[in-house]
């Protein structure tokens, strides 16, 4: 804008949003984004979305079930910012590569979804594979800059941010300038902003907005077909990433009471942030013997011998059988949805990965940065 001013993402549409790992990750790199709504056809992620709201990991929000009938009218002037992991299949080296001839090449849908919105669209933020760079990017840049947005491409991977696995993937962070959140900003500014429903929003704000609405009034929701159903390389910048997300981890494990007692102050009891690698056998004993419902894989014999491990755990007083069943119980249940686990995890991003490329592209456009490390 011509007084330097870029407006941080604050309320998200996101598309073909699997597990919400784009959503964590623009929520770990701006602290004051939340997503307001979320689009996914498959049932599984659906439900990942629903857990992930009711464990605090992502904001509630209603869930829309086909992009190709989603209409995002409704829509404009309460969101400013649109996420989407359109589908890899098109253009993955994995696969046939047919790009706008495979039936699942939804970019178009995307591109209507962008006019839909209008002016109120300021941010887009997409994932894709690597394959994207050299079929079909050209397209959606294309698309992009006809629509007056400013593009940075970038190719990040899961490795820079600490993980065992490369997992190499395509981000793209388009910004357009415009006047729709100019006005807001300036009413606002001047203090001419109308009190919301909740008392204390501005016009800035949105029924979205966390603070405009208390989380336990505002239940998840999928829509089907317009009806509710209830539902080893660390940069500076990535570093804090991590420390930022162990943080996370470490406070929902506290409220979840598993702590060790014994020598010395109570500890916490749990895995590393990040699994460990393939060869890696001494640190997954130690994970395993804190989590064995995180193996790779269990057999019966798995669940025989780890339900008398508990059970000798209890009986010496370090285990209670509460937690011992619900442990045991995990590791039983888990087996049913492991494979569409893994097929969800395969797809999806990794949060820090897209939390590490919004703050390198955004930085492209003029964005400030955050700091991380303020309370809160």
């Amino acid at each position: 804008m011509t007084d330097g001013l870029v407006f941080p993402p604050r309320h998200g549409l996101s598309l073909c949003a699997g597990g919400g790992g784009l959503d964590m990750g623009l929520g770990l790199a701006e602290p004051g984004f939340a997503t307001a709504c979320y689009v996914e056809i498959e049932e599984y992620p659906r439900s990942t979305l629903i857990a992930g709201q009711r464990a605090g990991y992502l904001h509630p929000a209603p869930i829309w079930d086909d992009l190709k009938q989603f209409h995002a009218g409704p829509w404009r002037g309460q969101v400013d910012t649109l996420l989407a992991g359109y589908p890899c299949q098109p253009f993955s080296q994995a696969g046939q590569r047919k790009g706008e001839a495979d039936p699942r090449h939804l970019w178009p849908d995307i591109e209507r979804i962008i006019v839909q919105l209008g002016d109120s669209l300021v941010w887009c933020f997409f994932e894709n594979v690597q394959g994207h760079l050299t079929l079909g990017l050209e397209t959606v840049v294309h698309a992009l800059r006809n629509l007056d947005f400013r593009v940075a491409v970038g190719l990040f991977s899961a490795g820079e941010t600490g993980t065992p696995q490369e997992r190499q993937r395509l981000f793209i962070v388009a910004y357009r300038e415009n006047s729709y959140w100019r006005r807001k900003f300036e009413a606002d500014r001047e203090g001419r902003g109308r009190a919301g429903p909740a008392g204390g929003c501005s016009e800035l704000d949105n029924a979205a907005s966390p603070r405009c609405q208390p989380a336990r009034e505002r239940p998840e929701t999928v829509i089907q077909g317009g009806q509710c159903v209830p539902g080893e390389r660390c940069t500076e910048l990535a570093d804090t990433l991590c420390t930022r997300l162990e943080r996370r981890t470490e406070s929902d494990l506290c409220r979840s009471g598993r702590r060790q007692e014994g020598r010395g102050p109570a500890r916490l009891h749990r895995p590393l942030l990040h699994p460990p690698g393939p060869s890696q056998s001494d640190v997954w004993s130690h994970v395993l013997g804190l989590y064995p419902e995180g193996a790779p894989a269990l057999s019966l014999g798995d669940l025989s011998a780890f339900s008398r491990y508990f059970a000798a755990l209890v009986e010496a007083g370090e285990l209670s059988e509460e937690e011992a069943e619900c442990r045991l119980c995990r590791m039983a249940d888990g087996l049913a949805s492991r494979t569409r686990g893994l097929r969800l995890l395969g797809n999806g991003v990794h949060p820090l990965a897209a939390a590490y490329a919004w703050r390198s592209l955004s930085a492209a456009h003029g964005l400030g940065s955050v700091d991380l490390e303020a309370p809160g």
